[in-house]
């Protein structure tokens, strides 16, 4: 077999990998739903743009949408209800902070509300379309002072703005934000982050799962899920790698699986193993300083590819309800060359 011919080939198969098959995802969507408007709270007690009557600005908030202004006053202020006579108060004495004032100055200069409503309004539409029994997340954008990326529960999604500011934002070194992190902290991914946390509420992972393969294949299934979600993005973008870190798992998936293999770790129940394998990190604990982080969830990824092309009258549905991660494994025929 020539050079050429097996670079065509590799060419073939590595666009195969990368793109999402739009074939298969070319769904319609006319009678789908999708989320309602996002309330975005920063702009309604935006300090800067209601500086003279921020106090009376916070009153009216809380008196007009007491739901969003109880989300923001749980999550961002900690008090339990914005009823409370001292939640106002509080309020105000955070929006009067320094770094809240910075961060909301950083957040007006770098985002396009309706961007970013729209993509997660397609991303939700497909969400629908293929788990249409499901809720669909109420929305709220924040300034949180560089508090936690997202805030939810079972029927909210809060987004911290201000931890998505891009990768050359200079507050995050200043945070102690390791760089692995804050390179992935840009506006175009809180979309997918929100999608993939949704996923994971609706389809949580057992407690009882505590082997590494129960969670390679769940983190397989998210990430398999999302790409559903977002079509018209290439699957690196689902797990937050660039084109060269899933260049290198696919020049390296033999490699990789082996030594999962070889060293029985299929099975391990170590918790400080399996975060290591899917859990964010500069490089992949097991693997060459080379690798990207989180590599279990790209091994857990290719297996669930495998298991969809043996089982294509599986849907969705069915996929992330399925539980037994050893008979998805057993089934894939995963078994790289």
């Amino acid at each position: 077999m020539n050079k050429r011919f097996i670079f065509l080939i590799f060419v073939i198969s590595y666009a195969v990998f990368v793109s999402c098959n739009s074939n298969s995802r070319d769904v319609s969507l006319k009678n789908t739903k999708t989320i309602s408007s996002v309330v975005h709270v920063e702009s309604i007690i935006n300090p800067e743009i209601n500086s003279q009557n921020s106090e009376s600005n916070v009153m009216d908030f809380f008196g007009k949408d007491l739901s969003s202004a109880n989300f923001f006053a749980r999550y961002v202020l900690g008090v339990s209800d914005a009823s409370n006579p001292e939640a106002a108060l509080i309020a105000n004495t955070f929006l009067s902070d320094s770094i809240v004032q910075k961060a909301y100055v950083a957040v007006d200069s770098v985002f396009s509300n309706k961007k970013m409503d729209k993509e997660m309004e397609s991303a939700f539409h497909y969400f629908n379309y293929h788990f249409p029994k499901h809720p669909l997340p109420k929305i709220y954008t924040v300034v949180s002072g560089f508090n936690n990326n997202l805030f939810y529960n079972s029927e909210e999604i809060g987004i911290s703005l201000d931890r998505y500011l891009g990768a050359d934002c200079d507050f995050y070194p200043l945070l102690g934000i390791p760089s692995y992190k804050y390179t992935k902290m840009t506006p175009s991914q809180i979309p997918l982050d929100v999608v993939d946390l949704w996923l994971r509420i609706q389809f949580p992972l057992s407690i009882k799962k505590r082997q590494l393969v129960d969670h390679l294949i769940y983190e397989g299934k998210i990430i398999y899920a999302m790409s559903y979600c977002f079509p018209d993005l290439p699957l690196y973008r689902m797990i937050g790698y660039s084109e060269d870190q899933w260049r290198w798992c696919l020049d390296s998936e033999s490699g990789m699986w082996n030594y999962v293999v070889d060293q029985k770790l299929l099975f391990d129940t170590s918790r400080l193993l399996i975060q290591k394998m899917v859990r964010p990190a500069p490089f992949t604990n097991f693997f060459t300083p080379k690798s990207p982080g989180q590599c279990g969830r790209w091994i857990g990824l290719r297996i669930i590819q495998s298991y969809m092309k043996r089982n294509p009258k599986c849907t969705l549905q069915e996929l992330l309800q399925e539980n037994n991660a050893s008979k998805i494994l057993n089934q894939s025929g995963y078994a790289p060359l």
